[in-house]
């Protein structure tokens, strides 16, 4: 099912850089980054909403918060939908500590704080959690 899936997106991203490169670059290049911008806002809203979940005494350090997120998220994929996610728990962390200032109400007492040079890029860089 996720191959597929995957298989479907990857099929309309060719079919979107073919038809919008011959027309107009400009339109290609801002599609590209609605669409980056969709992705960190969902790794955000996954990430605060597993984060106000937690419970009050399992605040830790950076490293720990964000191997339970991942956890817990991929964990809730898999049981919502079936499919085997890789979450990176840095990365999100990351993308909703850099979105809060902006909204000025974030991050609350006890956020954990994220080194952005730790923070990992790559899916195939990320420790998977069924992968030792």
């Amino acid at each position: 099912m996720f191959g597929q899936r995957r298989s479907v997106q990857a099929l309309e991203l060719a079919h979107m850089l073919y038809y919008r490169s011959t027309s107009n670059n400009s339109e290609l290049l801002s599609a590209l980054a609605l669409r980056a911008q969709d992705e960190h806002v969902k790794e955000a809203l996954l990430a605060h909403s597993f984060l106000a979940r937690r419970p009050p005494g399992a605040q830790g350090p950076p490293e720990e918060t964000s191997r339970w997120l991942q956890s817990e998220v991929e964990n809730w994929l898999l049981a919502q939908s079936g499919c085997e996610v890789t979450f990176n728990g840095t990365r999100a962390l990351g993308h909703l500590q850099s979105l809060t200032p902006s909204v000025g109400m974030y991050p609350p007492l006890g956020f954990p704080k994220v080194d952005p040079s730790a923070t990992v890029t790559s899916p195939e860089a990320a420790p998977s959690s069924d992968n030792p």
